[in-house]
């Protein structure tokens, strides 16, 4: 879309915008060493601290949502530092469906599965 110049419009111009700033970030990105890098990310720490703090603190919140995210593949039943089952307020233990189609597995008394 953003190399065809027949099209015109907003949507045409926002992703000719995108690419054009996306073509110039890895052009900075090439023409860098590593270690210019992290002395190009101090330098801007330093000059304008509270928006590097804010932006890293952002970074931060992502990251760990996208780490929980990632972690948390059993369904939110398990208890997070256990890995335990949780048990509700009633006493009864919940627990999600399972995930095999091929033979249904069964819950043992403790709450693991047991197998077909």
């Amino acid at each position: 879309m953003a190399d065809d110049g027949h099209q015109e419009g907003v949507a045409a111009d926002l992703v000719r915008r995108g690419a054009d700033a996306a073509q110039q970030a890895a052009g900075w990105l090439d023409n860098r060493e590593p270690g210019d890098l992290l002395d190009e990310i101090r330098d801007y720490g330093r000059r304008h601290p509270g928006t590097f703090l804010a932006a890293a603190g952002i970074a931060g919140l992502l990251a760990g949502r996208l780490g929980r995210a990632l972690s948390s593949g059993n369904g939110g039943s398990a208890d997070q530092a256990t890995g335990q089952p949780e048990e509700h307020p009633d006493g009864v233990l919940h627990l999600p469906p399972s995930a095999s189609a091929r033979a249904p597995l069964r819950h043992g008394p403790t709450g693991s599965e047991v197998g077909p």
